[in-house]
């Protein structure tokens, strides 16, 4: 007997094997508004940017059986429409339901590919109809069509005993008025979709078992109702972005924008002082030190009473603390030099460590410079020529108070270069993507291209991390270049850049997953 999973795999092969345009009205138009969550995706753009048809890996695994191997090589003769989005959506009616929906071409040709699966998994459905719909049910879906669409049904709990012709009919006979298209949110995510996308909402949360009674726990933060999710994967030449949005309503956005401490952008100015040669790791941000200081207090009331017993040790209040540093912080880490493990001789020397900088802007320099009075005389600070020193006996630390900002490095050189130059002769403010770490509060670096890295780092991802990191590096790791990540509240944006801008992102992730 086929599981619905294993049919569903093949339905769904069908459609990734198509093409597509903006024709969704035979899709769109019988989901739900008690859906929960939907997934949408764009088959066309798919089987065109990721070339589904020359990667071996596919070719292989759909040359297992007939039916996989006709989809591949003749995508139309599942009857599926060529042009059109497919989707699979949640949505609960005194049970957890899923289900696939794809729009049809070809009834005929449908049943005849319908009938091919049974034959080929060696299976029976029981045939049926509801009104002008052909059903075919199995032990726990039911595969429900028309001229129009195909639907998969199943029950996500895995009951057998659900009425899944009920709930077909629901579907088929819902009223326009309670379809999830008069939902605004949804249709502003419809006319943002990129290739693959999720769009999800807790409105319909209330009803459903061990989660509803969480809705007086939720009120506490703004209620649990018109609060939604959007979700999207973008594959282009030489790069994929993966983003979200969330959308608040107006009592939860009021409470987050009371402890929202990513007000602002990240400043362009404190990454002059990160140096971009052999860069690993780039981090930018800029926050909101006392509305952050108000949130960890409103979750943890002990918060600020533990925070003022550490600055009593220091003469300081909490609050004169909180004044002397902003949250514009800027952060870098730049090469690594790790010796071989085979030497019998093996000792750790502050020689192998990173290069790592700190810059943070100064809030208020006259309580700054009280502060650094205080460290003086509680720590062994050693004043050199316009910088200090940080006297331990482990990592060595160099602090230099450049106008009004504070750099704090292990690496001497640095620290010297910023007092000569006012920043790092080749510094990331000068880099290509130093645009990618000013556009959020929140912006992160990261240099996956392993060409770039220290002599030294490249033997240790390829020799010292073991198979699967060596084999990671070898396949898709090979291609790859960087990872941006740039944040705020509401939005984030994960952004993976290739070596080889020419070739589609998807291209080379699935060319590349098979060797």
């Amino acid at each position: 007997m086929l599981s619905k999973l294993l049919l569903s795999g093949i339905l769904i092969s069908a459609i990734i094997f198509s093409s597509c345009s903006k024709n969704d009205s035979n899709v769109f138009n019988k989901i739900p508004e008690t859906a929960i969550f939907v997934v949408s995706f764009h088959p066309g753009q798919l089987i065109e940017k990721g070339k589904l048809q020359e990667i071996q890996m596919i070719k292989e695994e759909a040359s297992q059986n007939e039916i996989s191997k006709k989809i591949l090589e003749d995508p139309e003769s599942s009857g599926i429409i060529m042009d059109a989005y497919s989707a699979f959506f949640s949505f609960y009616t005194n049970d957890m339901y899923g289900c696939f929906i794809m729009p049809l071409k070809s009834k005929s040709d449908f049943k005849a590919f319908l009938e091919e699966v049974a034959e080929e998994a060696d299976m029976e459905f029981a045939s049926g109809s509801i009104g002008k719909n052909t059903t075919e049910s199995a032990e726990d879906f039911m595969v429900v069509y028309d001229n129009d669409r195909v639907m998969i049904l199943s029950n996500m709990n895995g009951n057998h005993n659900a009425d899944l012709k009920l709930i077909a009919t629901s579907l088929i006979e819902i009223d326009k008025e309670n379809i999830l298209k008069t939902d605004k949110d949804f249709n502003n995510f419809l006319s943002k979709q990129k290739d693959i996308n999720i769009w999800a909402s807790t409105n319909n949360l209330e009803g459903m078992p061990g989660i509803g009674g969480m809705g007086g726990s939720l009120d506490l933060f703004g209620g649990v109702k018109n609060n939604y999710v959007h979700a999207f994967a973008d594959f282009q030449n030489g790069n994929m972005t993966f983003s979200t949005n969330l959308r608040f309503n107006q009592s939860l956005q009021e409470t987050i924008d009371k402890y929202n401490f990513l007000d602002e952008n990240a400043i362009k100015d404190l990454l002059k002082y990160l140096p971009s040669e052999n860069v690993l790791i780039v981090g930018n941000t800029n926050v909101d030190p006392e509305k952050m200081f108000d949130l960890l207090t409103f979750v943890n009331r002990d918060f600020k009473e533990t925070i003022d017993e550490m600055t009593s040790g220091l003469d300081l209040e909490s609050d004169e603390l909180k004044s002397i540093f902003s949250g514009e912080i800027a952060f870098s880490l730049n090469g690594i030099n790790i010796p071989s493990i085979e030497k019998e001789d093996l000792y750790f020397s502050t020689d192998m460590l990173p290069t790592v900088v700190f810059a943070n802007r100064i809030n208020n320099k006259k309580n700054f410079a009280g502060f650094l009075e205080l460290a003086k005389t509680k720590a062994e600070l050693q004043e050199k020529d316009g910088y200090f020193e940080v006297l331990n006996k482990g990592i060595p630390v160099y602090i230099l108070v450049n106008d009004e900002d504070l750099v704090m490095s292990n690496n001497e050189t640095i620290i010297r270069e910023i007092i000569e130059n006012n920043s790092v002769k080749v510094n990331v403010l000068k880099s290509t993507h130093a645009e990618n770490l000013t556009n959020n509060p929140i912006c992160f670096y990261l240099n996956l291209d392993e060409s770039t890295y220290t002599e030294e780092m490249q033997k240790f991802f390829k020799g010292k991390m073991g198979g699967e990191m060596e084999m990671g590096m070898k396949t898709f790791g090979s291609s790859l270049k960087s990872l941006t990540i740039s944040a705020n509240i509401e939005e984030w944006e994960f952004r993976v850049d290739l070596k080889d801008d020419s070739v589609n992102s998807l291209y080379s992730l699935l060319s590349q997953a098979g060797k």
